[in-house]
């Protein structure tokens, strides 16, 4: 069975040239590689070609103008120029272990897909991995990364695992919900083909995800391989447009065709997300598995000073004032960055809404006015709303707060 690696890029070449290199370092030698460029310039191309000439794997490359985000049609493209019959998907930010082929090929199954995921290091430990650090599968030796800095807790389990031999137990137990994951996930090439491969109407995030659905639903099912096929994904900054943000609960539907959420703000205190997050399985919905950060609008300080305990009654239900741990633990379980807003941005949001001080414990500042905020004081990007009707909860100043957004997007340049 010849494997055929399919690795999106665009304008990432020093990225790319590193996971090349972990392919070139691989036990298994049966494959090929398709590199998907979804558009790169003339510098990132030359380099990649330079770098790629010298490679003792077969590589080929598509290429396609920079007309926007079509990621999904260079990979089908990829897919039609594909020799193998097993196609294996990762990006070119993802440095694979040297036994990365040998793990999917050991698991491939007629009527499954593999269904993997990524270990995502920090932009300060990314930066220190180097072509020598890659041969040596430094990557994947716990000890030797954390003198490299700050690791994230999902690290320690997904790598560990492996290490002192529980992968497979925990492949098979672990409750996270099996998708096609664009960084690590592979398939039978017939299979994406009957599906039509990848739906080239969407936008930027969750097209994998979306891909996997239309697997499930022609019944090929998903066979995890989370904690045995392992690859490190490192931190860079993207390149695509502008940022989506949405809040909370956006209706799914919503998501049928375009799934770009670049970040998802979840109130960390607020009632009808702890519901979410007890009864409704959020965690698991394509809301969040299509996020790619998650950011918490509730600094603890904040809901600790201001925001009111359950009452008796309430309480004994399950429901608590403050769910940061709860979507922190949740977050990492889901391999998402994640952050909280500043506590003095609270405060500073309170000042220009007039939220006196007697009046704190009763009025609360939306994570709508205090996200905008953060944005605006935190870049020089033009801000868009869609759907922000500046109505809902009755402890929030509406009007106050839409005055003051509107004043907030129109200074900028």
């Amino acid at each position: 069975m010849k494997i055929s690696v399919i690795i999106s890029t665009y304008n990432s070449s020093e990225l790319l040239i590193k996971a090349l290199c972990g392919y070139e370092a691989q036990t298994d030698k049966d494959f090929e590689i398709i590199v998907a460029d979804d558009g790169s310039d003339v510098a990132h191309r030359e380099r990649y070609e330079k770098y790629a000439s010298e490679l003792k794997i077969p590589v080929s490359y598509v290429w396609h103008p920079d007309e926007g985000f079509r990621k999904n049609r260079i990979l089908n493209q990829a897919i039609i120029a594909s020799q193998g019959e097993y196609l294996l998907f990762t990006d070119g930010d993802c440095i694979p272990e040297p036994d990365f082929l040998v793990c999917h090929r050991n698991n491939a199954e007629k009527g499954r897909f593999l269904s993997g995921g990524a270990c995502r290091l920090r932009a300060d430990v990314s930066a220190k991995i180097g072509f020598s650090e890659i041969n040596l599968g430094l990557p994947f030796k716990v000890l030797k990364m954390m003198q490299m800095g700050r690791l994230h807790s999902t690290f320690f389990i997904k790598m560990g695992a492996k290490n002192i031999g529980i992968n497979a137990i925990l492949d098979k137990l672990v409750p996270v919900k099996m998708t096609f994951n664009g960084g690590n996930s592979s398939c039978w090439k017939k299979d994406a083909i009957a599906i039509g491969g990848f739906n080239e109407r969407m936008g930027y995030g969750g097209e994998d995800c979306e891909f996997g659905f239309r697997l499930k639903n022609y019944g090929i099912q998903p066979k995890r391989i989370r904690y045995s096929a392992r690859c490190v994904h490192l931190e860079h900054s993207r390149e695509y447009y502008n940022k989506i943000v949405r809040f909370n609960r956006p209706p799914e539907s919503h998501y049928h065709h375009d799934m770009r959420t670049d970040v998802l703000v979840i109130a960390n205190t607020a009632k009808n997300m702890a519901t979410a997050l007890r009864k409704d399985n959020y965690q698991n919905s394509i809301v969040f598995q299509s996020a790619e950060r998650i950011l918490l609008s509730y600094h603890p300080e904040v809901i600790r000073k201001y925001m009111p305990r359950p009452n008796p009654l309430s309480w004994l239900k399950g429901r608590r004032r403050d769910y940061t741990p709860r979507w922190l633990k949740i977050s990492e379980e889901h391999s998402k960055p994640v952050s909280i807003l500043p506590a003095d941005l609270y405060e500073h949001a309170c000042q220009k809404l007039e939220i006196k001080n007697s009046e704190k414990k009763r009025l609360v500042p939306s994570s709508g006015v205090l996200t905008i905020m953060h944005m605006v004081e935190a870049s020089k990007a033009k801000i868009d709303l869609f759907g922000f009707d500046f109505a809902g909860w009755k402890y929030h100043k509406w009007d106050a707060e839409k005055r003051l957004i509107e004043q907030k997007i129109n200074q900028k340049p």
